[in-house]
């Protein structure tokens, strides 16, 4: 199903009485200790979900997806960005990019279910290593809306978070150009072989 109506349906969907977003926080003592995230996001030549559990004590995370599971010890500081990370999200980040996330959070304290919050960002502001992020965030002119500057604040994303607790190597921002483009490469040769073409390195048919 197409992720956008699955967000749209899901911001019909019933909150929690508990919703306030001050209080959803884990920076806070009196705030949730633990969120369970349902994350999807689809793109031009990718459509994932993985489920994150996060933890504030000992802080940490727990992801599943279908490359398999892992966990990830977090920092105080790491609390901090997500809790930076959702407020970004909470300011319905827009965008004209191809990838689409849809991002589903259920907050718990013990047993009690606080809140759940749906959002959705088309801005490709997460996905982007933060090496690499700030030149495009501040402009010399014009008016950018309010969440391209929260971005800069964020140090730890989900997908960054899922990217560490499956042992990936984190990509520099040139690292990821080069991996969209061979990935875009393989998508060509695959769509030519299929018209009964062969590529040959260096050119030529």
């Amino acid at each position: 199903m197409n992720l956008v109506l699955i967000f749209l349906a899901l911001l019909a969907s019933p909150m929690s009485v508990r919703a306030d977003h001050a209080f959803l926080r884990f920076s806070r003592p009196d705030g949730p200790d633990r969120a369970e995230v349902e994350f999807f996001s689809r793109g031009c030549f990718h459509d994932t979900k993985s489920a994150i559990t996060l933890f504030r004590n000992p802080p940490s995370a727990q992801v599943q997806d279908a490359g398999g599971s892992g966990s990830l010890a977090l920092s105080s500081e790491d609390l901090a960005s997500l809790d930076t990370l959702f407020d970004f999200y909470r300011l319905q980040p827009g965008g004209f990019c191809t990838t689409f996330d849809a991002v589903i959070v259920t907050w718990f304290r013990g047993n009690e279910k606080l809140a759940r919050e749906h959002f959705g960002d088309a801005s490709c502001l997460t996905d982007r290593p933060r090496d690499g992020l700030a030149a495009d965030l501040f402009p010399s002119e014009g008016y950018w809306p309010p969440y391209r500057a929260a971005a800069a604040d964020i140090t730890l994303t989900l997908q960054e978070l899922i990217r560490r607790a499956r042992g990936d190597v984190p990509l520099k921002n040139a690292e990821v150009v080069d991996e969209v483009l061979r990935v875009e490469l393989e998508q060509i040769e695959l769509a030519i072989q299929a018209q009964g073409y062969y590529v040959i390195p260096g050119g030529g048919e």
